[in-house]
């Protein structure tokens, strides 16, 4: 009975049923804040993981992508025509050979002279820009560089390093940057971007008509997007002086010159839209030619698919303390002209121009109908004319020697055949011509390559096949003009390689177009890499360090 008792008396006290229950409780509450802790932390490393941060990151790209300096570059020696050097017509290219006459406004009003009261004189090609990179089509004045940075083959294999999501590419060349610290500082860059002392920024457009700035080392973004409410008519620039200003050719659609603040973002200037009223052209307008700069006298020179060549002084004012820019451009100074080809019959007709480089005080211009003009441009007087056998798209190649300048263009189809063209660059004369069989819609469309080092001597260029068929990449001679050697791409193209040389002076192209890239040795032209089915490969391609760069995608070589 006792032992009734005891069960029955704790039973009624409810002292160990409460108690079991109370440890249920809190078992129960922490079992699920485990439960909701597991969750969470399954849900924060599989985001990491996606993304490759936190302890999923993998090897930080810039740290498999050299640094600006961190291998040497190939200092190229360079040779440099006497002062003396002054560039004159011979007979055959006296302008009144071709029936070229021209016309120069200022101030909105013709005038029969000019004389420029800061006089222009461009620098040799290695000093064009104070700031690091590749700032303008094929990089400089001269039109001969669009690679920079510490550069090296290892075994020739491409792969890609990068990729963005975007509509499609324009077929732009990019532009590449290393900012000094300030200049990071002082622009809209990101935080984490601003602090990277080895940051390179990409800027590429793509047909939507959106700007990117992009890490070279990861593809990440350095910056909002820029929308420029047009696709570009041509390569960017970047004012060469390092100030904040990015100029930026509108397509037909746009046919502007428009200039931007990179502290900001914001459009600064814009000239044209309409017809120019000096304008020979009624149908054809835009800015397919990217400008070049004269830091010196703060002087634009862009030349317009109507057929004139634009000149204005900027009046830029930048403030590197504050962290300001600002510019009030005059009134353009322009030049326009007329040629019938030298044909008694012909009729004076006017052309799109096409092409620019630049050396001391003069302008070297090409256009649709086949002519290259060298222009004084501190009188917007022309020195000379040539003809070649075909229009011309790309801006001519200089190449500076002991005894002068040399030019090297080449024509589209006409015919069935297209031609590449050296030229002596103080009297425009015919040094050599090469011709070769292409599709009717094919030719020499973009500016050909001048090599250096062990590739001294030699000249490359992309010879395009007709629509669809694949192109041919030629090597030749700089002084005879001979093939040295030819590479069938595989795939349609248009755009020139980008020659990288070694610290030793090894050359290599880093050819792209047609959807690939591939490697080649620059001597031999023996493929040593190739990589298929890229975003953005149509269009002329940049080498920073060892990263080649195209519009929306960066392919490590290695």
């Amino acid at each position: 009975m006792s032992h009734h008792f005891k069960r029955h008396h704790a039973y009624s006290k409810g002292y160990r049923p409460r108690r079991h229950r109370g440890r249920l409780r809190i078992g129960r509450l922490i079992l699920l804040i485990l439960v909701f802790a597991a969750i969470i932390s399954a849900i924060v490393f599989g985001i990491l993981f996606l993304i490759k941060a936190g302890p999923f990151v993998r090897d930080d790209a810039s740290s498999s992508v050299p640094a600006v300096n961190s291998a040497a570059e190939y200092d190229a020696p360079m040779q440099t025509a006497d002062s003396s050097a002054v560039p004159a017509a011979v007979d055959a290219t006296q302008p009144a050979a071709f029936g070229l006459t021209s016309e120069i406004e200022q101030d909105g009003n013709i005038v029969t002279t000019f004389t420029r009261l800061k006089e222009i004189f461009f620098p040799a090609p290695n000093s064009y820009a104070n700031v690091r990179g590749i700032t303008t089509a094929d990089g400089n004045d001269y039109r001969d560089s669009r690679s920079f940075g510490g550069f090296e083959a290892g075994g020739g294999h491409l792969e890609t390093l990068w990729r963005q999501e975007r509509p499609s590419s324009a077929a732009v060349q990019p532009i590449a940057v290393s900012w000094d610290a300030d200049m990071r500082q002082m622009m809209n860059l990101y935080p984490d971007k601003a602090s990277r002392e080895d940051l390179v920024e990409i800027l590429s457009c793509g047909a939507d008509g959106t700007l990117s700035f992009t890490d070279l080392a990861d593809g990440s973004a350095t910056r909002d997007p820029i929308s420029l409410g047009f696709t570009p008519g041509g390569a960017l620039s970047l004012d060469p002086r390092g100030y904040p200003l990015l100029y930026i050719g509108g397509n037909a659609e746009n046919a502007c010159m428009n200039i931007y603040s990179l502290i900001t973002g914001e459009l600064l200037y814009k000239y044209g839209g309409e017809k120019d009223s000096f304008a020979l052209l009624d149908s054809e307008r835009g800015f397919s030619c990217s400008p070049l700069v004269s830091g010196d006298t703060d002087t634009l020179i862009w030349p317009g698919g109507n057929g004139i060549l634009y000149t204005m002084n900027l009046n830029s004012d930048f403030d590197r303390a504050a962290g300001t820019v600002s510019l009030n451009p005059d009134t353009p100074v322009k030049y326009r002209y007329t040629a019938t080809g030298g044909a008694d019959s012909a009729s004076p007709a006017s052309f799109s121009i096409t092409g620019l480089s630049a050396w001391r005080n003069y302008a070297f211009i090409t256009d649709t109908g086949g002519y290259i003009q060298c222009i004084d441009i501190n009188t917007m007087q022309p020195v000379y004319v040539q003809k070649l056998g075909a229009g011309i798209v790309s801006s001519p190649l200089i190449e500076e020697a002991a005894d002068g300048i040399y030019l090297y263009s080449g024509s589209k189809s006409a015919n069935g055949n297209a031609s590449v063209y050296k030229l002596k660059g103080l009297s425009g004369e015919i040094i050599w011509q090469r011709d070769l069989a292409c599709g009717a819609e094919g030719g020499f469309l973009s500016t050909p390559v001048s090599g250096r080092g062990d590739l001294d001597g030699m000249i490359f260029c992309m010879a395009a096949q007709a629509d669809g068929d694949n192109a041919v990449l030629l090597a030749l001679t700089s002084d005879t003009g001979e093939i040295k050697w030819e590479q069938k791409t595989g795939r349609p193209s248009v755009f020139s390689p980008a020659a990288a040389y070694t610290s030793s002076g090894t050359g290599y192209l880093l050819e792209a177009g047609g959807g690939g890239a591939m490697l080649l040795a620059g001597n031999s032209g023996e493929v040593l890499g190739t990589l298929d089915a890229l975003n953005g490969a149509d269009c002329p391609a940049i080498v920073c360090n060892t990263v080649a760069v195209l519009n929306g995608t960066g392919v490590l070589i290695k």
